[in-house]
């Protein structure tokens, strides 16, 4: 009967996805979606990875439900949505990371004001990590070239690191900076230097003596039209990067008056958040 059934229920995802006009609502619904998505169905892979497809899986993790839908439902769509895209399809964050106007709406969700809806939030957080962690069935060189990609995408935001620092008090956005600072060598250094420029561990300590006031928060000049030399300057520079393979653990002379910032905040900062501050200032030294 087992074997009968799940036959059934995979017939079904095939008939669902012939359809010219099959919706992601009616494909999120089957029950052996995530399976299926283990599995790299090639049918489901082609349709999940249709821009406008795309776009509604965004929507779903970052947008409230409609009040008038019921309260047991209203997160049941986004949450598969959330599965579906943290699924090992590493090409998933292959296409997402190429789309600019959708990384635009990712970033976008941070932009609201204090606090953050915390279920959303989590969607958020692991999207990023999604983005940023290498999946099982990744090989090496795409998952360097996809996080150069996503870490350059952010850094041009000039919005996105402030934005994460005043939603801090979110236990997910918390996690989403682990997510940088852990990082492996081969962009341990691109991400402390952008936490640097920001000023980061001096912003922890503001945030704690109440007095952080945050940078004027405005998009990067072209972060909306990001065009298609934009995109093939990010993959020569991680071909370049890939190809050079630089000893990050080599530390230069000029660096060490780095080592004197974390000094400071260590006895202060950890009261924010252990493991975030502890992490950072360990690897702002190492820099």
């Amino acid at each position: 009967m087992f074997w009968s059934g799940n036959y059934i229920a995979v017939r079904e995802l095939k008939f669902l996805l012939k359809e010219e006009n099959v919706s992601l609502t009616q494909v999120l619904e089957a029950d052996d979606i995530l399976q299926e998505c283990k599995a790299d169905n090639k049918a489901l892979v082609q349709f999940l990875t249709k821009p406008e497809v795309l776009a509604e899986l965004i929507t779903l993790i970052t947008e409230e439900p409609p009040k008038n839908v019921e309260l047991a439902s209203q997160y049941r769509h986004a949450s598969i949505a959330c599965e579906v895209l943290t699924s090992d399809l590493s090409i998933l964050s292959d296409r997402l990371s190429l789309d600019t106007v959708q990384m635009n709406r990712l970033c976008d969700f941070i932009n609201q004001e204090p606090p953050l809806n915390p279920l959303l939030a989590s969607y958020f957080s692991k999207t990023v990590e999604m983005l940023l962690e290498r999946s099982p069935k990744q090989d090496w060189y795409l998952y360097h070239i996809v996080c150069l990609r996503v870490l350059d995408f952010f850094k041009s935001r000039r919005d996105f690191l402030p934005n994460l620092l005043r939603h801090l008090a979110t236990s997910a956005i918390a996690d989403t900076f682990k997510y940088f600072i852990r990082l492996d060598d081969l962009f341990n250094k691109i991400v402390m230097e952008w936490l640097e420029e920001h000023q980061f561990l001096e912003s922890l300590i503001q945030i704690i003596c109440g007095t952080y006031v945050p940078e004027p928060l405005r998009p990067a000049a072209g972060a909306d039209a990001h065009n298609d030399s934009a995109d093939t300057e990010h993959t020569e520079k991680a071909e370049r990067e890939l190809s050079e393979k630089p000893d990050l653990n080599h530390k230069e002379d000029g660096d060490a008056k780095e080592e004197d910032k974390p000094s400071t905040a260590e006895d202060v900062v950890p009261r924010v958040d252990d493991e975030v501050v502890e992490e950072a200032a360990r690897r702002m030294r190492a820099v």
